[in-house]
């Protein structure tokens, strides 16, 4: 799956890139390709420290983390469209 290789060249690759600039990647490779998916970008306090983190999902499915990742992180109600971004 694209998700996983994207996630793969991010481990070896000469720049670490964080889980919203894989995310990033993933979204414009697949919007690329007409098929329509969601970045999603959740929250979480842990040990009274913010924490934010982002994925995406297909049709409910989530492409590059742990299917439950949802669960971890409370994500915005609001859908987020990077495409709505262009200037």
């Amino acid at each position: 799956m694209v998700g996983r290789l994207v996630n793969a060249v991010a481990r070896r690759g000469f720049y670490r890139a964080n889980c919203l600039s894989r995310s990033l990647v993933l979204w414009w490779l697949l919007h690329r390709r007409a098929i329509r998916c969601e970045l999603k970008i959740g929250v979480r306090k842990t040990n009274g420290a913010f924490e934010a983190h982002a994925w995406i999902e297909y049709m409910g499915a989530v492409l590059n983390d742990a299917a439950d990742v949802g669960r971890d992180f409370a994500s915005f109600d609001r859908k987020i469209d990077p495409g709505a971004l262009r200037a």
